[in-house]
């Protein structure tokens, strides 16, 4: 993830590793847990970016 991290230029805590689900049929709630806490990070930081963008055009003249 490091060199991944290096050669798009994202930092390391914006990268949410997941597995995926597409060939299984058993559920692990283990692996959903960290899933739905990947998922709640990135919508947390989609909703900064969004706010962020929004009081700069406020902001902006």
């Amino acid at each position: 993830m490091e060199q991944f991290s290096e050669d798009v230029g994202i930092p390391m805590n914006c990268i949410f590793p997941v597995k995926n689900y597409d060939s299984e049929i058993d559920l692990d709630d283990d692996t959903d847990s960290l899933i739905l806490s990947a998922l709640r990070n990135i919508i947390n930081f989609a909703e900064d970016s969004i706010n962020f963008h929004l009081n700069q055009s406020k902001s902006s003249p």
